[in-house]
């Protein structure tokens, strides 16, 4: 029997084969990175919107704006039922913060704002 030094055809055609479907594997994993990220990125962005939309929230609560009758705050400027929506666009993606003023107790004293930012983003 003779001793074969050279690699057959069917062995670098398999060989082939294996590495591509690996370097297939390595693609996915990085593209889901990317995915990943992105993602990540617009929740960031969507916090820092959403500090940035409650902020001119707080000008119209301060202490010099409550009345206060025998020791209770009984009122600010706040109206119950106030939305306030502001659209903005970063980064190619439109964030839209909707802050919804709604009461917190039973007599109607405290108040309280929600903020939602909602955005849509690519698959």
């Amino acid at each position: 029997m003779k001793k074969q030094n050279a690699m057959t055809l069917i062995e670098i055609l398999v060989s082939t084969i294996v590495l591509a479907l690996v370097f297939l594997g390595l693609l996915s994993i990085f593209m889901s990175a990317r995915k990943y990220l992105q993602h990540s990125q617009s929740r960031m962005d969507g916090s820092e919107l959403g500090k940035l939309f409650i902020d001119p929230l707080q000008i119209q609560v301060r202490q010099s704006d409550w009345v206060v009758s025998g020791g209770i705050a009984t009122g600010n400027q706040l109206a119950l039922g106030t939305t306030i929506t502001y659209p903005l666009n970063i980064n190619g993606i439109t964030y839209t913060a909707t802050s919804n003023v709604y009461t917190v107790d039973s007599a109607g004293i405290l108040r309280g704002v929600q903020t939602i930012i909602q955005w849509n983003e690519t698959p």
